[in-house]
């Protein structure tokens, strides 16, 4: 009974949280939960998590569940799984937390562990195109703006028409923009051609990338070719 008695009396040991502060995407962060001494019972706590940037199931493994140090031992660790998604993202965050300690007292309740992103940065390209010269008015082709993978970023890319063989009396200067949304990896953009009344060759012109954001640009520019209508 005096046993019993003098361990009721005893303070209550302090119960605290360490988290490992970043990993890299796919692997899994170190969560302990450690007691400042020794508990002669079983010390239960509730630990959760809850997404910042980083989203559970998507970008790691939620949990919400009692944690118990046996008495005895004065460290458990948990581990909490993240997520390899192939996707260029910025690195995120998620935040875990202890509540509800049962024979001790909270020291500290919370703490951030980051997602460090290691996926590659998609490059753009952009497909050339024929396109036929028209007889009367202005007509519009097409051509394809594409990623070389999916992104988890909002990607966008500006494009300029400009000069090869052909000149602005062949078509008009445009300056068309591909917005990528996360995970989307073609977008059309059009160029805008001319007609006249000479009889020549095909003629070209350059559609060059002159900014890109959230992705790495072309190699080299795209070549549209205007296909002589004339006789």
């Amino acid at each position: 009974m005096l046993p019993l008695l003098v361990a009721a009396l005893l303070p209550l040991p302090h119960v605290g949280l360490h988290v490992q502060e970043s990993v890299d995407e796919g692997d899994s962060v170190r969560v302990a939960i450690t007691l400042d001494r020794v508990a002669n019972r079983d010390v239960r706590v509730l630990l959760d998590t809850r997404g910042r940037e980083a989203r559970g199931r998507s970008d790691y493994g939620p949990i919400h569940g009692v944690v118990t140090i046996p008495s005895g031992l004065l460290r458990v660790t948990v581990p909490v799984h993240t997520v390899a998604d192939g996707l260029d993202e910025a690195d995120e965050s998620f935040v875990v937390r202890l509540r509800d300690a049962e024979n001790a007292v909270l020291t500290s309740d919370r703490a951030t562990a980051t997602i460090d992103d290691r996926d590659p940065t998609p490059r753009v390209r952009v497909e050339g195109a024929t396109i036929p010269e028209p007889e009367i008015t202005n007509q519009l082709g097409f051509t394809y703006v594409r990623l070389s993978a999916p992104s988890g970023r909002r990607v966008v890319v500006e494009l300029a028409t400009r000069p090869g063989s052909a000149t602005t009396a062949d078509f008009v200067p445009l300056h068309p923009i591909a917005v990528f949304a996360p995970g989307e990896t073609s977008q059309l953009v059009s160029v805008e051609v001319l007609p006249d009344d000479l009889v020549e060759g095909p003629e070209t012109v350059r559609l060059v990338v002159t900014s890109v954001r959230h992705a790495l640009p072309p190699r080299r520019a795209a070549i549209v070719t205007i296909d002589d209508a004339d006789d």
